[in-house]
């Protein structure tokens, strides 16, 4: 089987990408508005007022452009990146945020990319898309917000290292079931040939992952 036919086969059409893409920005938001209130009084509270407003316009952005597709299989695939990336308390919920977005937005870039290099989305829907990512506005105070907590307590990194990057593995089973591959299963073992192309994209997610970790001085 072809690259071009493991693209095919694995990645999600554009609506599902974009169901997606508005479900868990507004999942972000909502998350957002409640950290707002469990850090009211806090040194970082201005930064996460940014931090929601950025998400918030995202969300809509994304909302209003989102077509029609199956609800229950586009909760699902939100449900399943939201309960393992929820934090046991304030402080692992707020890397949670920041990680999971550049998750979910690395996700999509990638399968965007993927989708054009196929012919599998038009120039037009991937100059939508392009309209609906890049995130660092709203990903900047979150980073800030992150840096202030590390230097008023200098025990708090160690343990949020910890936790980034265990759901740093949730999240790549997540990319894996995102593309219809199941955590007990080799991707050739469900489209012949796909286990290549998988391996490339989780490189990449990976990476990128290292590099959120790294300006954070968290080790990844």
């Amino acid at each position: 089987m072809t690259r071009e036919t493991a693209i095919a086969a694995l990645v999600p059409a554009p609506s599902r990408l974009h169901a997606v893409l508005a479900q868990l920005l507004s999942s972000f938001e909502a998350e957002l508005a409640g950290l707002v209130g469990e850090f009211h009084g806090a040194s970082i509270g201005d930064e996460l007022v940014a931090a929601r407003d950025g998400f918030a316009r995202l969300a809509a952005k994304a909302r209003e452009g989102a077509g029609v597709d199956d609800p229950v299989e586009v909760a699902a695939i939100v449900d399943a990146l939201r309960r393992p990336l929820r934090g046991r308390d304030r402080f692992e919920r707020l890397l949670s945020v920041h990680l999971g977005a550049g998750f979910v937005e690395d996700a999509i870039a990638q399968s965007v990319a993927l989708l054009a290099e196929t012919g599998g989305i038009e120039p037009a829907g991937q100059a939508a898309f392009d309209e609906l990512l890049g995130w660092e506005d709203a990903q900047a105070p979150l980073v800030t917000a992150l840096r202030r907590l590390f230097e008023e307590d200098s025990t708090l990194d160690d343990r949020l290292a910890m936790w980034g990057r265990r759901i740093a593995g949730d999240a790549g089973v997540w990319a894996r079931g995102f593309y219809g591959i199941p955590a007990s299963k080799r991707a050739d073992e469900v489209v012949e040939g796909a286990e290549e192309l998988l391996e490339g994209f989780l490189q990449e997610y990976y990476a990128q992952h290292s590099r959120r970790m790294n300006a954070l001085a968290l080790a990844a």
